[in-house]
């Protein structure tokens, strides 16, 4: 649900932008559940699949109160089956079923299960009412067990329901087959072909996976078309709200040679192939999964040592242009971690771009989280989502070599250490005493500042003006120095990064600095056990580019700010200078903080004449919803989001058996 509205108005060095985002979803499975392969692998031979012209089975509907909040309703989809489909009810194992719940007062879920049976999270169907809108529309597509005729439904809310059979599945040898087809990705962008190909002119339906966002503000209508007229829609596949994302899975859709599948509106994600339903004497041992939603509190940090888990100097190379580097890290972090914190270094490129890092399960984002130029060092923090798939893929628009150091991850299993987010705080600056000397290291004593159960801390540290080309490297003061870098730096040069840090044992903060340079550090906030704040992450989602949006280049000391329709905790995004008139900094800062146009004695990125400069930043948007962004010089400013802090709690998709 995420809105932009370009230009809201202008203020004498001012700038105003409209942003509005919702909870977006990651793959996770809680390490107690069973895993995919065990749940999918439900179906065997001879298992048949039937279509049939969709049919509403249940309607209950009374404004908002239809299907009540405890007891479970019995549903009875095989009314029809001997007179219209010709199907024999015995040999019927499940039905495909569309849910739609419409009109909730509140939050909550609506659970299809098995009847008489306790409610099972780990493999019974979650269709999830919208927290922020309740009211709106929500419908998924399953396939259900069927035990002595019927299925149940409950919930924990009282909402409409509408309930549509579109098929049905047979222990016979009458039907078709589904094949599986190992997640083959048919698009990023509608009309995505889904006959042709990869699928054959026999093939009758489809089973797909929809991950995209209606960007706009009307309710956009999935449906099958002739790809080569989009708006024949013969065959309606789901309703997507306004501004809203989605992630469903449709294991029945009907197509044909040359069909497509489009939208009315505004919606543009990826669709991925499942599998296939054909004439065929044999069908995959794995049944058409269906997609649930699990609820837990939001995913907190798990501060790590740094680690270093990738250096292509030493294996692999550098990435070449535009091309990418898969980083598997199935082995080196928990299932239950849906984001990492990594700090990334490009050393050496031969080229001038970008470097964009992304989880493999999703097409390329919009965004980027380091630029450089030829033979440049530069370092930037990267809070990234992982995945089904457990990798994590660094494109690079010009070759270089690559350095990535792990320094947590957020988890959904209830471990970890919520954030506490602050003002931000200049707690060190050495330009008021004599410069550190190279090979020498800084302690940062932080016990009277921070909490006393505080584990980590979220700082920006800048290098300012070293002597030499080298790095700092912060780490706790009760541990060795780890073979790892926090920033990077050139000679005379300004150089700023957002730095997570796991603090020693008296909550202090060590600074390596391998060449002579001052050192800046601005405090802005901590992981703390008693905090119930956890991160919601995000695909790379670019919501402001004043290269492109109105009104365009910040003005010198101008303030430009974004408001969003949500107020979390904070946000997190990777902000970055472009082409700035002269050296400066920009600083990030609630703008509820008074006055207004006098900024917190910090910065968060700094910047010379006519260079592009990257930083991850953390701010509260506070009771305004405001996030302000107070620029010394006149400059570009680019801002992509990568999640926001929220004591809410969130949902986990996840693929299960029928």
């Amino acid at each position: 649900m995420m809105r932009l509205k370009k230009l809201a108005r202008f203020l004498p060095a001012l700038v105003a932008i409209s942003v509005s985002s919702g909870p977006m979803s990651a793959f996770g499975q809680p390490e107690d559940q069973p895993s995919i392969a065990e749940t999918v692998l439900a179906g065997a031979n001879p298992t048949r699949y039937h279509q049939v012209s969709p049919y509403v089975t249940t309607r209950l509907v009374a404004d908002g109160a239809g299907l009540p909040a405890g007891p479970a309703y019995t549903v009875r989809p095989l009314r029809d089956v001997a007179g219209v489909t010709k199907i024999g009810a015995v040999s019927v194992t499940h039905a495909i079923v569309d849910i739609t719940a419409s009109g909730a007062k509140k939050s909550g879920e609506i659970w299809i299960h098995e009847c008489g049976f306790i409610i099972d999270p780990a493999t019974d169907i979650a269709l999830v009412i919208d927290e922020l809108n309740p009211a709106s529309i929500v419908a998924a597509h399953a396939v259900v067990p069927v035990h002595n005729r019927a299925f149940c439904v409950s919930g924990d809310v009282s909402t409409d329901v509408v309930i549509r059979v579109l098929g049905y599945v047979t222990d016979d040898a009458v039907g078709l087959g589904y094949l599986d087809q190992s997640d083959v990705v048919l698009g990023t962008e509608l009309p995505a072909p889904i006959s042709g190909g990869v699928i054959q002119p026999v093939v009758g339906a489809v089973a797909l996976m929809v991950e995209g966002r209606n960007a706009s503000d009307h309710p956009s209508t999935l449906g099958v078309a002739p790809c080569a007229n989009p708006s024949a829609v013969g065959f309606v596949v789901m309703e997507v709200g306004p501004l809203a994302y989605v992630t469903a899975t449709l294991p029945m859709v009907k197509t044909g040679p040359g069909q497509c599948l489009v939208a009315t509106a505004g919606f543009s994600g990826r669709i991925t192939l499942l599998g296939v339903y054909q004439t065929s004497s044999v069908s995959s041992a794995a049944m058409p999964p269906n997609m649930r939603f699990s609820r837990h509190p939001p995913p907190r940090f798990s501060p790590q040592p740094p680690s270093r888990i990738l250096d292509s100097r030493q294996s692999g190379g550098p990435i070449k242009s535009q091309d990418q580097r898969e980083l598997d890290l199935s082995a080196s972090v928990p299932f239950a971690a849906t984001a990492l914190v990594l700090n990334v270094t490009v050393v050496g490129p031969s080229i001038d771009g970008y470097l964009t890092v992304y989880p493999c399960d999703i097409p390329r984002p919009e965004a980027s989280n380091l630029n450089y130029v030829v033979g440049q060092t530069v370092a930037n923090a990267v809070t990234v989502a992982i995945r089904a798939s457990r990798k994590i893929c660094l494109y690079a628009q010009g070759a270089t070599d690559v350095i990535v150091d792990l320094s947590g991850w957020y988890a959904a299993d209830g471990t970890g250490e919520g954030l506490v987010s602050t003002t931000p705080k200049r707690v060190l600056n050495t330009r008021t005493g004599p410069v550190p000397a190279a090979g020498s290291t800084t302690r940062l004593a932080l016990a009277d500042i921070v909490a006393t159960d505080a584990t980590s801390v979220v700082m920006n540290l800048t290098a300012v003006g070293p002597t030499a080309g080298g790095y700092v490297t912060a780490f706790p003061c009760d541990q060795a120095l780890p073979n790892t870098s926090s920033v990077n730096y050139a000679v005379d040069q300004t150089v700023p990064n957002y730095v997570t840090a796991k603090l020693a044992a008296d909550k202090s903060v060590c600074l390596f600095t391998s060449a002579s340079a001052h050192l800046l550090v601005d405090l802005q906030g901590w992981y703390a056990p008693s905090s119930p704040v956890g991160f919601v992450e995000m695909a790379p989602y670019r919501a402001f580019d004043s290269r492109k949006d109105a009104p365009g280049k910040v003005r010198p000391n101008g303030i430009m700010w974004l408001t969003f329709d949500t107020r979390p905790a904070a946000w997190l995004m990777n902000l970055t200078a472009v082409g700035p008139d002269t050296a400066g900094y920009i600083t990030a800062y609630s703008c509820e903080i008074s006055p207004l146009t006098l900024p917190p004695d910090a910065s968060n990125l700094n910047y010379a004449a006519d260079q592009v400069v990257p930083n991850q930043v953390l701010v509260s948007p506070g009771l305004t919803r405001s996030v302000c962004f107070f620029s010394q010089a006149g400059s570009h400013l680019i801002a992509d989001l990568a999640g926001s802090f929220t004591s809410t709690p969130t949902y986990s998709a996840m693929l299960v058996a029928p």
